[in-house]
């Protein structure tokens, strides 16, 4: 039953997926792939409802997982709650350092609360993870402006300018960039 709700959800049939993972929980409730796999699926139709209930169930089961501190952070930026959002990006980048989402949102939570010192350092490390990312390097811009430093906030532009010299300057660089599998 597992692989028939992994092909429909692979052919695009979010909700009979669904549907299928749900079975699959009534009969085994500690499924970690199907709580996974709602989540996903929640977050590609941005039910973000759908990801906050499956994520809080699989952070009982796996407390480190990163798919539900993903979906919790994700749905916490939806409802605009930036304490939270940042509070799971942390428990994310403690648990995978080396994921450049988790530092990106982590520091995007922290620039929408004005906590600009926090935002650069989140940024930094977003940039050591992927130094092309000129989202982050143009975030970290603005967060340097705010901190007053003029020639920090020139530098990072002028590195977006070089990560991505069509892409910049964008509007629109206060985005989340949660990845999920295609």
């Amino acid at each position: 039953m597992f692989g028939k709700a992994v092909a429909m959800q692979s052919l695009g049939h979010p909700d009979e997926a669904s549907q299928i993972y749900q079975r699959i929980l009534k009969r085994n409730p500690e499924s970690e792939e199907s709580l996974s796999n709602l989540i996903l699926i929640g977050m590609s139709k941005q039910n973000f409802e759908m990801v906050r209930e499956h994520s809080e169930r699989l952070l009982e089961l796996h407390p480190e997982s990163t798919v539900a501190l993903e979906g919790l952070a994700s749905w916490a930026s939806s409802a605009g709650e930036h304490g939270l959002t940042a509070k799971f990006c942390t428990l994310l980048v403690s648990a995978v350092p080396g994921h450049f989402e988790g530092w990106f949102n982590l520091a995007l939570a922290h620039q929408k609360s004005e906590r600009w010192e926090q935002a650069a350092e989140a940024y930094d490390e977003a940039i050591k993870l992927r130094p092309q990312s000129c989202e982050a390097y143009t975030n970290l811009g603005i967060v340097r402006e705010q901190l007053g430093d003029e020639p920090g906030a020139r530098a990072a532009y002028d590195r977006a300018m070089k990560a991505n010299p069509r892409r910049w300057p964008r509007s629109g660089t206060w985005r989340c960039c949660w990845s999920t599998p295609a």
